[in-house]
């Protein structure tokens, strides 16, 4: 009978044993370690080059952030999760706020007929639950080129929602519904009030600062026009000029 599985394992082959059992265990926890890593890792993958007609930035719940999109697919202003109305021959970008509702963007677009060019770029941010409050725009309409900043006032007592939702129904609600919208719009439709506060760009070769009241309404006007004149203007509030320099 052979006894050398009886035998004692010698001091330096117990140790080799346990800097196995120890090299062992420490792999098997890195090789854990990295698995777990590479699960929970986002995913990522880079593109050279990608092809699409709409892209769509989501946040992690799927509210939109930014979409940028062809003219075919672009939304329409969007207010309360809804778009509110389609939007024509514009192709862009569109910015999101945590309501979802779109709070400015970049959109551009080109028309023709009869061969008359009609191009248009134009740059907005939207004040909150409201519409656009800070204007950057180009236009070229036939021979008239204009490219400006406006700076406008929004006020009013309930959000634009509000409003947008009381004139669908006044449209296309029920018999009762439509009656009820038409009295609230008749009540408040006119204290949604917008004014353009601050016009500041150039109009058909005549460079423009003007600054209006609470109404809109033009008080000083500074001018350069296409002939290189210059002129300041004071107005009152029925656009009478009441004071010109030189």
């Amino acid at each position: 009978m052979d006894d050398t599985a009886a035998r004692p394992l010698s001091e330096p082959v117990r140790r080799q044993v346990r800097l196995l059992t120890v090299y062992a265990a420490v792999s098997t926890i890195a090789l854990l370690v990295l698995l777990w890593a590479a699960f929970l890792r986002p995913p990522r993958t880079d593109f050279g080059h990608i092809r699409a007609q709409r892209l769509d930035l989501v946040e992690p719940d799927g509210r939109l952030a930014l979409v940028l999109s062809d003219e075919a697919r672009l939304p329409g202003p969007i207010v309360n999760g809804r778009e509110v109305q389609p939007r024509h021959g514009a192709a862009g970008l569109l910015f999101f706020n945590a309501n979802g509702d779109e709070t400015g963007g970049l959109v551009y677009g080109d028309t023709r007929s009869d061969s008359v060019l009609d191009h248009e770029v134009h740059m907005s941010f939207d004040q909150y639950e409201d519409d656009q409050v800070l204007v950057l725009d180009h236009s070229q309409r036939g021979g008239r080129v204009a490219t400006g900043i406006r700076v406008l006032d929004r006020r009013a007592p309930f959000t634009l929602a509000r409003m947008l939702e009381e004139q669908r129904l006044s449209k296309d609600g029920t018999a009762d519904q439509r009656e009820e919208a038409k009295r609230w719009l008749a009540e408040h439709g006119r204290e949604y009030r917008v004014a353009n506060r601050v016009i500041l760009g150039s109009y058909g070769r005549t460079a423009l600062l003007q600054l209006n009241d609470t109404l809109g309404h033009p008080r000083i006007r500074m001018v350069v026009d296409s002939t290189d004149a210059v002129r300041l203007e004071f107005l009152d509030a029925s656009g009478k000029v009441v004071r010109r320099l030189p």
